[in-house]
This record gives C-alpha cells, sequence and structure tokens, in this order.
C-alpha cells in the first residue's frame, strides 16, 4: 500500500523596513533612515540612505564608531592618522601565522560625541594595509543588524503533506541563502553579508532541536524527529544570522551575535499506520 498526500510549500515573505541610522556627519535635526529593498528572491537586497546625518546619538541609532590602527606602541588612536606608524612587529606578528602581505591592526572603538571617545581596543585581527581606511567609520552594530529584513529560513518536512507517521523518523531542513546588503551612510558605502548558522526546531511536543546542521533531502536525513503518539501540532522554525560589514571596501568585520528570524509555523498531524491483510490481486 502506498500513500500520497499534496505537496505543501512554504511562502519565503521578505519584509521591508525603514529605521533611523544617524552617523557623524553633515550637521541637521532629522535622522537618516535606510530603505530596504530586495527583488524576486534576489540575495543581493539593497539599501540606501535619505536624509541628512546628526552629531549626536538619538534612540535606535548607531552609538559607536570604529578605527583600525597598526599594533604599534607608539600609535595613540586618539591621534591624526597621518602621525600613526608601521612597525615590524605588525608585519611578523600576521607572517608568523602564515598571512604575507598583511598587518596587525588594533580594533578600536568609540562612542558617537561630541566628543568621540574614549577608544576602546577590541582585539587585533591581520588586513590589507592598502585595504585599511585611515579614519573613524561607522560601527555596524547587532542592533542594526537585527532591523534588516533577513528572511525567514524555509522549513522543508519530510514526508511532504499535513501528515507524518508515530514511530518513523520526520525528516526535517531548511533552506536559507546568504544574502547580502548594500547601504550608503553618510557619504560611506556599506555592504553587510548576512550567513545562516544556527537553527532552533520546535517540534510540537515539547521536544526541540539547536543545530548548526540544515538538514537535508532523503535520505540525506541529518536532523529528524520521532513522534511517540498521534496528535496535531505545529512545527515551529527560528533561523539565526551571523554577520559581517565592511565600509569603503575596507576589510571585513564581524558583528557580534545573532540575529534571529522566526519562520512561520508548519500544521502538522501525526497518524498511525495500521497493518491490514488484503486480497493479492495481482496477476502472476
Amino acid at each position: 500500500m502506498r500513500c500520497h498526500k499534496p505537496a505543501t510549500w512554504l511562502s519565503l515573505v521578505i519584509f521591508f523596513c525603514v529605521f533611523s541610522f544617524p552617523f557623524m556627519g553633515a550637521s541637521g535635526t532629522d535622522a537618516p533612515s535606510i530603505n530596504g529593498h530586495s527583488g524576486n528572491g534576489a540575495e543581493d537586497i539593497t539599501a540606501i540612505i535619505n536624509g541628512p546625518g546628526s552629531i549626536t546619538p538619538s534612540a535606535g541609532g548607531p552609538k559607536h564608531v570604529v578605527q583600525f590602527v597598526p599594533s604599534c606602541t607608539a600609535n595613540d588612536p586618539a591621534a591624526s592618522p597621518s602621525d600613526w606608524v608601521m612597525c615590524q612587529s605588525a608585519t611578523t606578528y600576521c607572517q608568523a601565522m602564515g598571512r604575507s602581505g598583511l598587518a596587525a591592526y588594533t580594533r578600536y572603538v568609540a562612542e558617537v560625541g561630541p566628543p568621540v571617545g574614549p577608544w576602546v581596543p577590541s582585539g587585533t585581527v591581520c588586513l590589507d594595509p592598502k585595504k585599511v581606511q585611515g579614519r573613524a567609520v561607522p560601527a555596524f552594530t547587532l542592533e542594526e543588524f537585527r532591523r534588516l529584513p533577513l528572511p525567514p529560513g524555509a522549513a522543508h518536512i519530510q514526508p511532504e503533506g499535513t501528515w507524518v507517521l508515530v514511530n518513523v523518523p520526520t525528516n526535517v531542513y531548511v533552506i536559507a541563502p546568504r544574502r547580502t546588503f548594500a547601504t550608503t551612510l553618510l557619504g560611506f558605502p556599506i555592504r553587510v553579508r548576512a550567513t545562516a548558522t544556527q537553527y532552533r526546531w520546535t517540534f510540537g511536543d515539547g521536544s526541540f532541536m539547536a543545530t548548526a546542521d540544515t538538514g537535508g533531502k532523503y535520505p540525506d536525513m541529518t536532523t529528524t524527529h520521532v513522534y511517540q503518539a498521534k496528535q496535531r501540532l505545529q512545527i515551529g522554525l527560528a533561523t539565526g544570522y551571523s554577520g559581517e560589514y565592511s565600509v569603503s571596501g575596507g576589510p571585513w568585520m564581524p558583528i557580534e551575535g545573532l540575529a534571529w528570524v522566526d519562520s512561520a509555523p508548519v500544521p502538522l498531524e501525526v497518524i498511525e499506520a495500521h497493518p491490514r491483510l488484503v486480497a493479492d490481486n495481482l496477476p502472476r
């Protein structure tokens, strides 16, 4: 006996949002806004900055700037970039890690002013000196990252349809392609990359699964769940995005933390299958 049920599809809905993003720049009282737009499921999403900026941070806007300074004891992040020097220890640091052609830079973060500061060190990275801006640039924080129109992951259930069987593995997997956002912020071109890296499944029977595995179609079933009793329920999925951003073509910088996006719950019925003897009318 073989049963067929119509397949179901999940609609991927991308929400367009408008949010404030003030930063140091031209004077004015109106905070700029970013308008997000995506066309026909494209992986590149363009966001355009509108309106003048504000030198004073406002609620909901970016509160920090960042700059990279060669990791040399003589360099002061508060000094003019023209006073910074590149020392031998900064280049040998990266060479020892097998990254020739790069130099060690200390990442400094400061609150938006006025005045800007103080500058707080936040790690050392190996960067291409030709791509490092000798100035403070916007710090794209987790708060701003979470405001982007990140799409929910597309949850898929197998067997396809509206029902699954008791004591038989139910296969789940997710499709969530990487997204790229291009913005212009007060003269600073910014690109943001969002990559789905974590997934949280809730199976409606009190069970859940947190994993970095997207799972896969049958027979590559690496993320499954077995129901113990018949019931009606909903399967839930939350997709966690990690992000990084680049300012003016500069180095890619990580965004600390994850942005979580919930998918629409998938209704499901768990049923029992009972064996039944039938006459064998097949031709011999």
